[in-house]
């Protein structure tokens, strides 16, 4: 009997911690990717990872408790809970899985609407019928899914020792959310320039085929004041490459991020990448004609680039699931941003605050009239759909396709 209860607890453990270490993907990129960690995400620190070990051995502790209260508590009562738990990590290692692909609920949608009615009919039969056999062979299905994470718990061992080693080497520095002026340009009278960049900005959904009932007064005004281009495109079809770009005024076709301060570009055209540092810019150009910039960038490393020595003020924040790698927060911060990755508010909320500082910062920048040249490049109306248009306020629980009108009306 007593074997049987530590097997049932060793078990219940690794299940839970298994769970916990492939829910984790986005501490994964940084313990297996240094190198792009480092310049997309700037290079967290070593409390990330640390954190990403408490996870684990919280869910450990958890799923220990749990197996060691199987006898004590009714089949009617733990059989259900239990089968809940796991579904819940089945569904969010499914949701992780997706996001690290690049699959997003727009995705699905486009998908759909380029099926014809009976491709359509085949896929909502499909589903129909997967969800019946799971309803069918509910006790089969969970089992499945915890021999499943007890398969992949080997990958616990790989995870803990990597963090332990690249804690013991202590390689990590503060993200650099803003830098302030290095005093290198001379300022020069002169006109003022404003960039602003709205990330997934959709020209169709934006104008041409805006839905009546969504309302843009903001933007009608500003296309009513200015010069409107009708056939424009950017340079490439993702942010990595659109923006660098247009900062350095070629389409290029590869960026490599290898490290701090060390960018390599391909253009096109071209066979061998270039070093971007020592590529020229329109905040060069800004320099030369003794117009003071600021940046105020979103996802891109600007601020880790060479380019920032140029600007009397560089600010940006990364793209990260929740929030994870946003600088150097403390233990207990930290393991509320990794605990709070697991379910979608958790990223809800780190885009909500991405939101609200860079515009602080964008509205600051362009406030500044010794500021000659402004490059702001927004987060919205980027998803996660995060804005309640409605009512005029932040939402936790926006999930429907449409929100992304949302999201345009607060851009």
């Amino acid at each position: 009997m007593l074997t049987s209860d530590r097997r049932a607890v060793g078990i219940g453990a690794l299940v839970a911690a298994s769970w916990a270490n492939v829910a984790l993907l986005d501490t994964w990129q940084g313990l297996f990717d240094p190198t792009r960690s480092s310049a997309m995400g700037g290079r967290p620190s070593a409390e990330v990872y640390w954190t990403a070990v408490l996870v684990v051995l919280l869910a450990a502790t958890i799923g220990a408790l749990a197996a060691r209260m199987r006898g004590r508590v009714p089949r009617r009562v733990r059989v259900p809970i239990g089968d809940v738990a796991l579904l819940a990590a089945l569904l969010s290692l499914c949701l992780m899985l997706w996001r690290v692909n690049g699959g997003t609920l727009a995705t699905v949608h486009s998908i759909l609407r380029s099926m014809g009615a009976n491709e359509r009919l085949g896929a909502s039969l499909a589903t129909l019928l997967g969800g019946s056999l799971v309803v069918r062979h509910w006790r089969r299905c969970m089992r499945a899914g915890r021999r499943f994470f007890l398969v992949l718990s080997p990958f616990l061992v790989v995870t803990l020792g990597r963090a332990s080693i690249a804690v013991s080497r202590a390689d990590f520095v503060e993200l650099d959310k803003t830098v302030p002026s290095r005093g290198i340009v001379e300022p020069r009278a002169g006109p003022r320039v404003i960039i602003v960049v709205f990330d997934e900005l959709d020209y169709t959904y934006a104008f041409s085929a805006r839905p009546a009932q969504v309302h843009l007064p903001a933007f009608d005004q500003l296309r009513a004041e200015s010069v409107f281009a009708t056939d424009a495109a950017p340079p490439a079809n993702a942010t990595g490459l659109s923006l660098p770009s247009y900062i350095l005024g070629q389409p290029a076709t590869s960026v490599a991020w290898r490290q701090p301060h060390s960018e390599a570009v391909r253009y096109r055209g071209e066979l061998l990448p270039r070093d971007i540092g020592a590529e020229s810019t329109i905040f060069h150009d800004a320099a030369q004609l003794g117009a003071p910039s600021e940046l105020v960038g979103f996802y891109l490393p600007y601020c880790r680039w060479s380019l920032a020595a140029l600007l009397e003020r560089c600010t940006w924040r990364p793209m990260t699931w929740g929030g994870v790698f946003d600088g150097r927060v403390g233990i207990a911060a930290s393991l509320v941003r990794q605990l709070l990755a697991l379910a979608a508010v958790g990223n809800r909320r780190a885009h909500i605050a991405r939101i609200e500082e860079l515009t602080a910062a964008g509205v600051r920048a362009v406030s500044d009239s010794s500021r000659r040249l402004v490059f702001l490049h927004l987060p919205i109306p980027h998803f996660p759909p995060v804005w309640d248009a409605r009512h005029s306020r932040y939402t936790l629980t926006q999930t429907s396709l449409s929100a992304y009108f949302d999201n345009l009306a607060l851009a």
